[in-house]
């Protein structure tokens, strides 16, 4: 499992929410480790996108986003992945916004108890999620995780200068 934003794609400086599917880039490099990850595990992607509960997104501009993300994946020969996503605004009090571990556990869940389960994240919030779900974990410095850093190594949690770096490093052939 991987967050999105500042996973897979980059964050927009000064941070704010992507609400456009121009806005939306992808890290170098991390559309082909998702390939790399792909030999490895089904992946699904799971994002907080509380611009949704607060109106300056729409869902077509999500959807939009997600379709520029499978056609980027299907132009290196990658397959589709599951998107999963909160629309919850922050003060909703849901159980799938993350650092509450409610979206995550419905994919482990559906993955079967036999499959051991990673979510990759950029934020504390991220890996908090991951860890309350039962899964393992780990941080990439790209979008927020430079903030993480010192958070996630005081708990013993694998740390990758980014996306392709953990699928270089993990899981590569």
């Amino acid at each position: 499992m991987l967050d999105r934003d500042g996973v897979i794609n980059q964050e927009l400086s000064p941070p704010a929410a992507i609400t456009e599917v121009k806005d939306w880039q992808p890290i170098p490099g991390a559309i082909e480790a998702i390939g790399t990850l792909q030999a490895q595990a089904d992946i699904t992607i799971c994002s907080n996108q509380s611009a949704l509960g607060r109106g300056t997104l729409t869902p077509t501009e999500l959807r939009n986003m997600h379709a520029k993300l499978s056609q980027l994946l299907e132009d290196q020969g990658a397959e589709p992945v599951d998107m999963l996503f909160c629309p919850h605004h922050p003060d909703d009090g849901c159980a799938c916004r993350k650092p509450e571990p409610g979206m995550l556990e419905q994919i482990a869940t559906a993955a079967g108890a036999s499959q051991e389960c990673w979510f990759v994240g950029d934020s504390k919030r991220d890996l908090e999620a991951g860890i309350a779900a039962g899964l393992k974990v780990a941080l990439v410095q790209t979008g927020h995780g430079k903030l993480h850093t010192a958070w996630a190594r005081q708990q013993n949690i694998p740390v990758f200068h980014s996306l392709p770096d953990l699928a270089n490093t993990l899981f590569a052939a």
